[in-house]
């Protein structure tokens, strides 16, 4: 559904919702005045008919109809009089109507086929006959509130005050001080600072819809200081609707109560001059992004010179409004809320939260408007619950009850943006917003012509979007939030030659993950990992909207060399890309390519630490493999599950599918692969205690990497050999060996590799006694396995400083780190992690005369180290533990 179809069936619907709640107001019976609303209304209802989605010129004048009408029955109460005032402005706007309706039904009576000609004058004179009428409404509504408040202090004077202020006030009185607003502190007290210095200033509050645009300006105006200094000299006035700098000057005039002015231009300045005042023009974007843009910024030009005025615009966008001289420095684009301001909101309107909350913030990517609608759905609903509802109903949840509107739906407050003249009168922006908002992160501004080759003027198109705050800047990056990302994506997909253009630029970026472990990997690395999310959203999308045979082959392709990088550099994660890749090619019947994501997928579980489930699907794998007769994807996967029996400590059913794996190698004539499996018996005889024979096969599958330039699995070698050293005690080879291997993991761009060999240099210092040099080694380790989201490498850390605490004699802060690595190796499931904490938790407590837990200990461990046939587990244990 285009925008179009979708802004004529809400505009439709909010008139005639507005209409029910008024026409439920007014009772049976209508007075003249009544039932020449109820007429006009039912008429603009009734044009709707005559409006086709497809002709701008038509859907702007209905959709702005609709909202000034909209406007009369919100803002003019069933009780009201019937002065000559309201009925004249009434009549104009039941003739405007029927002017409206003649152009539609002379527009829609051209022949089907034929050339259409639109006369623009007359639609011109359409909205300038609208302008007049919206503002004869404001003067009549303001002079109306006047007179209502004059009769209050005339009774309050008299003693008689027994009423309350009506509710239903306009928008020229102050908006109250935001009962919930974090996270703009330092905005507001800047602002407030400029406001109360001698002198005047002008200050612009800018970003996207729903940033707290206005409610940056309510704390203002409300705090103590601003009204001390100003008191009731405070003037707001809500521009919203307004396109015309004419508009603006008749809401100046009803605001200030001024009537019956020959020259009201004259006479705004004339009030305006003769005290200190505030004025704070909201919303000010409808009439500045129009075709008076020139005569907008010319009033406010003369605004700006008015010595005893300051000033504050709130306007959707990111550019200011020309020949005001700002204050300086002038307060950026309001940017989204940090996490931990966006928490404070939730807390402070929903009351409760959960342990998926920040997860849910970050789909609402800071933006308040989302987060306050969100917070209120959660006085219902925990994050948990509304995660699964907002991935199923996206936009939609982001609404309150009662009426339609920009404060309480995010996707009308979306709607308006797209809905601005700048946005309308390109026909690129779009087409470039919805491509930008498959990339989650954003791209490159240098990128943007590059990567849509075949759309022209990208510069200009781009900074139009950041203009109208569609989309934001970050540092050299044009990227849209996510809420808004969310409902552009469902609303107006991206399509046609820019999303194929999308795809092929982001599929040659994926095919750079053949060159992981080359010379040109570092580079690689470097290009996967700033474009990740990006490349990952793309080829998703590009999965689940069915492409041909063809398509997806060369989609598959770039799947597994993203894939690969995905697995060897340990960035991110590609199992739900694997996972929409395998359901649509198991429905095209292309059950080679369903094996081959179903190896990739093995490889990545278990680098999150799901061992069982990595088994699993390996072994799911290599069946579909050998059902096909392809002998060398069976053999992968058959080696691959060595490696997960390895890393059980299962060493004796790791040595059997490693060597069924190398015979199926060398029987291909797969060199690569038979050198992978020598490795890996390299380690299982390391693991055995036989480690000299250990770095035989170790040196020798390093050759043999070295031979076919594969630097990854020569460093991997480089590395093991540096392990086998250092538990023989051979400490300072062991550190040169993996120091080696860490530069040359760094130099490819491998983010686990050099996290494991400081593990192992940490743990090799930690024997020499070097333990302040240890324990810093092991803390940066630490943290590096923590940046690629390895949960095991964090626990052996954990781990290795608990033991070299123990080893300090500082059993207090052992014990403690020895319990939080068991508390992990048991999340995981690694059973001779817990085992090693049981042992070493053990011979502290023994040291500190504590047998009795300690014996309990060491019979767990013995437990997990029999069970897991770990030979060289038991006799470690063995050798170690029952001697003390």
């Amino acid at each position: 559904m285009d925008a179009a179809s979708v802004s004529l069936r809400g505009a439709r619907s909010n008139l005639s919702a507005s209409f029910k709640q008024w026409r439920a107001k007014a009772g049976a019976a209508l007075d003249p005045v009544k039932e020449s609303v109820e007429r006009t209304t039912l008429s603009v209802l009734g044009i709707w008919d005559l409006v086709e989605a497809n002709r701008k010129d038509c859907h702007e004048l209905a959709e702005r109809l609709s909202w000034i009408t909209e406007q009369v029955l919100a803002r003019l109460p069933p009780e009201m009089d019937d002065p000559p005032s309201i009925r004249h402005m009434l009549d104009a706007l039941r003739q405007v109507v029927g002017e409206v309706e003649t152009y539609l039904r002379t527009q829609r009576s051209v022949a089907d086929g034929m050339v259409r000609f639109t006369s623009t004058d007359d639609s011109t004179a359409l909205h300038k006959k609208l302008d007049a009428v919206m503002l004869e409404f404001a003067v009549v509504q303001a002079v109306d509130v006047r007179e209502r408040l004059d009769k209050m202090r005339l009774e309050q004077d008299a003693g008689s005050l027994a009423v309350r202020v009506p509710a239903d006030l306009p928008l020229v009185n102050l908006p109250p001080k935001p009962a919930k607003f974090y996270g703009r502190d330092e905005l507001v007290e800047t602002i407030v600072q400029s406001l109360i210095q001698e002198g005047t200033c002008r200050i612009p509050l800018l970003g996207p819809g729903g940033i707290g645009k206005t409610s940056a300006a309510a704390a203002v105006m409300n705090d103590v200081r601003v009204r001390r200094k100003y008191g009731q000299d405070i003037i707001f006035v809500s521009c919203e609707g307004v396109s015309s700098a004419e508009g603006i000057l008749r809401c100046l005039t009803a605001a200030l109560g001024i009537r019956h002015e020959s020259d009201a231009l004259w006479a705004v300045f004339t009030h305006l001059s003769s005290k200190v005042y505030l004025l704070v023009l909201d919303n000010l974007e409808t009439a500045w992004d129009s075709e008076d843009r020139l005569n907008v910024e010319e009033l406010l030009a003369k605004l700006a010179q008015v010595s005893s005025l300051s000033l504050i615009v709130t306007m959707r966008g990111a550019l200011r409004p020309n020949g005001v001289e700002w204050v300086e420095p002038c307060p950026p684009p309001l940017e989204p809320l940090s996490l931990d301001a966006a928490r404070h909101m939730w807390i402070g309107i929903a009351g409760t939260a959960d342990e998926r909350l920040d997860e849910l913030l970050a789909l609402l990517d800071g933006l308040p408007l989302a987060i306050n609608l969100m917070a209120h759905q959660g006085q219902l609903m925990g994050p948990s619950e509304l995660i699964d509802a907002y991935k199923a109903e996206k936009t939609t949840l982001l609404a309150r009850g009662g009426k339609r509107g920009r404060l309480t739906r995010l996707d009308v407050s979306i709607q308006l943006s797209l809905n601005s003249h700048s946005i309308s009168e390109n026909a690129n922006a779009p087409k470039l917003l919805s491509t930008v908002c498959l990339l989650p992160d954003g791209v490159l501004l240098a990128d943007v012509a590059r990567m849509l080759p075949s759309m022209s003027n990208t510069r200009q198109t781009t900074l139009l979007l950041m203009e109208a705050a569609l989309a934001v800047r970050q540092k050299q990056r044009i990227k849209v939030l996510s809420p808004i990302r969310d409902f552009i994506l469902d609303r107006y997909p991206p399509g046609g030659s820019c999303l194929s253009d999308v795809r092929r630029y982001f599929i040659v970026l994926a095919l750079q993950g053949s060159k992981i472990g080359t010379d040109e990997s570092k580079q690689a690395v470097d290009l996967l990992s700033a474009e990740f999310g990006n490349i990952n959203s793309v080829l998703i999308h590009f999965w689940q909207s069915s492409p041909s045979s063809e398509e997806a082959d060369t989609l598959l392709t770039a799947t597994e060399r993203f894939a690969q990088f995905s697995h060897l550099a340990s960035y991110g994660d590609c199992t739900i890309l694997l996972s929409q890749a395998t359901t649509v090619l198991k429905a095209a019947g292309k059950e080679q390519g369903v094996a081959r994501c179903m190896q990739m997928m093995g490889h990545l579980l278990g680098r999150q630490d799901r061992y069982q489930d990595m088994f699993a699907m390996l072994e799911g794998a290599k069946a579909a493999f050998l059902t096909m007769d392809d002998r060398l994807g069976a053999a992968q996967c058959t080696y691959a599950m060595g490696g997960v029996l390895l890393m059980l400590h299962r060493c004796e059913e790791a040595v059997v599918r490693l060597h069924e794996a190398k015979a199926t190698f060398e029987a291909i004539g797969d060199p690569l692969g038979a050198a992978r499996c020598t490795r890996s018996m390299g380690d299982v005889l390391h693991m055995l205690g036989r480690f000299d024979e250990a770095i035989a096969e170790l040196e020798d599958a390093k050759v043999t990497f070295e031979g076919l330039g594969d630097r990854l699995w020569a460093a991997q070698c480089t590395r093991s050999i540096g392990d086998v050293l250092r538990v023989q005690g051979r400490y300072e080879e062991a550190i040169i060996n993996l120091e080696e291997a860490r530069m040359e993991y760094e130099s490819i761009g491998n983010r686990l590799g050099p996290a494991q060999c400081l593990r192992m240099i940490g743990d090799a210092l930690r024997m020499q006694a070097r333990y302040d040099k240890a324990i810093l080694t092991l803390v940066q380790a630490k943290a590096e396995y923590e940046a690629v989201g390895n949960q095991l490498g964090e626990a052996q850390c954990i781990l290795s400083m608990g033991d070299l605490y123990r080893m300090e004699g500082r059993y207090g802060e052992a014990v403690s780190e020895l319990e939080e690595a068991k508390r992990r190796f048991m999340v995981i499931g690694y059973r001779f992690g817990i085992a090693e904490c049981n042992r070493l938790l053990a011979q502290t407590l023994i040291t500190c005369d504590q047998r009795g837990k300690a014996g309990s200990l060491l019979r767990q461990a013995m437990n997990i180290y029999i069970k897991r046939w770990d030979c060289h587990g038991r006799s470690k244990f063995a050798r170690k533990s029952w001697r003390e």
